[in-house]
């Protein structure tokens, strides 16, 4: 699992098994399948116990 926010991240959160942009720019999230944008990252918990 890997979390990042910009387009530098892109490759990291590619390979990663799970790649999660979070409140991600505009320019990753064109290059990636899932983001979070409402929510702080504590959230991430709740989601991967």
């Amino acid at each position: 699992m890997a979390i990042g926010d910009g387009a530098n991240d892109s490759l990291m959160l590619n390979e990663a098994g799970i790649g999660i942009g979070f409140h991600a720019k505009e320019g990753l999230k064109k290059q990636i399948v899932n983001w979070i944008d409402f929510a702080p990252m504590d959230v991430l918990l709740f989601l991967f116990p």
